[in-house]
């Protein structure tokens, strides 16, 4: 059987895999780093069929073809079809098959070339890319089919070449969303590695920001994130390469938090008066602070960033409440907006929001956060009040 047809990769829709042979099919548990369970249980002599077998759907995307890809395993998630292609297009869109077919590699002499761990549905989107059949390209992908495309595009060193198609057919619109930036329900860590294996670098740099300011730490040191009143754990075959920036700009950004509640604890101790003169209110400050630091999980300050679990953004929150939340400790007369009290003049002097208040810390961190946010992550938290 020939089919010309492109219509289960044209449509969007994966075909729903049909058993063969004994095997069960399997159930996909994650698609980084290839971390599909293993179909053992497949006979042996299913797995290597040939391009003759009547069973097989063959498809045809060159008809100068020259080459035959078996693409998939029998029994498998991934329906095993073969692919009539021409090599030269191969060649011209990807090193690896480049070297696969004019090497010393046992398949550059081969007419039939097998893909046995693959998915077919992908291979066929891929090759219709490859072959300039861009017509045959859905329009739309659910995440996952863009994940399955992804790791076909790293494996094979295609990222270049399918940069223009996810631009031109928008596979990513539905997902950006209208905002400034991306919705909160989407799943960063599938969209961080697309956008990464895309070469998308502006959508990149976004996710690998808000996941900076998002993680948290369990006690087993495992990465995790709050996504919708739920613990989502970053998954352990997360790609190292992507979660060291991440961790490297946490600790960067956690590093500069530490940096100013040391400097405004240690300032405060050493004041003997406050902007009034009055004696009592560097005491008054440093019992807010310290208050402020407990409820923030930060009592004692630990020594480095390797000692706070906690997000930036969460530890971010609960610093800029220290002037709203302590109110109620500040002396009576200080208490009138915009005045303080001076006990030895008997007077009331123009406050500047620095004596009691949040004591400058909430303001510096915030323009530092804001120079180390990516703009529209910042345009973003502006737009939904989180700063």
């Amino acid at each position: 059987m020939v089919a010309t047809r492109g219509t289960a990769a044209a449509t969007g829709r994966e075909p729903t895999p049909q058993p063969t042979g004994n095997g069960p099919i399997n159930t996909l548990t994650t698609l980084f780093g290839g971390g599909e369970h293993k179909n053992d249980t497949v006979p042996a002599r299913d797995l290597k069929r040939k391009a003759t077998d009547p069973k097989l759907d063959i498809v045809t995307i060159d008809k100068m073809h020259d080459l035959t890809l078996l693409v998939g395993s029998p029994g498998t998630l991934h329906v095993q079809k073969a692919f009539r292609v021409n090599k030269g297009s191969l060649r011209n869109a990807s090193s690896v098959w480049a070297a696969m077919l004019n090497g010393n590699w046992a398949e550059s002499g081969m007419s039939e070339i097998s893909f046995p761990e693959d998915s077919s549905y992908a291979f066929e989107i891929v090759l219709r890319i490859v072959h300039l059949q861009f017509k045959e390209v859905p329009g739309s992908l659910t995440p996952r089919q863009l994940l399955l495309i992804a790791g076909l595009a790293d494996k094979y060193d295609l990222s270049p070449l399918l940069h223009a198609t996810v631009e031109y057919k928008k596979w990513l619109a539905p997902y950006r969303g209208s905002g400034p930036g991306w919705p909160a329900n989407i799943d960063l860590q599938d969209f961080t590695l697309i956008t990464e294996t895309f070469g998308l670098e502006e959508d990149f740099q976004y996710l690998v920001n808000r996941l900076a300011m998002q993680v948290q730490l369990e006690k087993d040191q495992l990465f995790y994130m709050s996504s919708l009143n739920k613990k989502v754990l970053i998954r352990a075959d997360f790609p190292a390469r992507i979660l060291g920036r991440v961790n490297q700009k946490r600790s960067n950004l956690l590093e500069i938090i530490l940096k100013h509640c040391k400097t405004t604890l240690h300032a405060t101790l050493e004041k003997k008066s406050g902007r009034c003169g009055f004696s009592l209110c560097p005491m008054t400050q440093a019992g807010i602070i310290m208050k402020t630091f407990h409820n923030a999980g930060l009592s004692p300050l630990p020594d480095n960033d390797s000692y706070m679990n906690g997000s930036v953004l969460d530890y971010w929150e609960k610093l800029k409440l220290m002037g709203e939340a302590h109110k109620t400790n500040m002396p009576a007369a200080c208490k009138t907006v915009g005045t303080m009290y001076n006990p030895y003049t008997s007077s009331y002097v123009q406050g500047s929001g620095g004596c009691i208040g949040d004591i400058d810390i909430a303001s510096a961190i915030q323009k530092d956060l804001k120079g180390h946010a990516h703009a529209k992550l910042w345009a973003q938290w502006e737009a939904d009040k989180v700063v």
